[in-house]
């Protein structure tokens, strides 16, 4: 998952940071979160309202969404039949 290196997208880098088995590394204007299970984050623990929360995968994934609700984001990785 990429995450865009913006004041907007702080809080959501933050959370994904404190997840444990979530790594995050800062490449250019991204930040990469990297997981061997899925990637989960509730919105609330992010504080960020619905309109900045729908733009959190602007800066691309690579997995498939299970879940993009107003509650939950919910990224899996890709697997060999997907």
């Amino acid at each position: 998952m990429y995450v865009l290196d913006v004041p907007e997208f702080s809080a959501l880098v933050a959370v994904l940071r404190e997840t444990p088995g979530i790594s995050l590394e800062k490449h250019a204007d991204y930040f990469v979160a990297r997981s061997t299970g899925e990637i989960v984050v509730e919105r609330r623990a992010t504080g960020v309202g619905q309109a900045v929360w729908f733009g959190a995968l602007t800066g691309g994934i690579r997995g498939r969404i299970v879940t993009f609700s107003a509650d939950e984001l919910r990224v899996a990785p890709l697997t060999a039949d997907r």
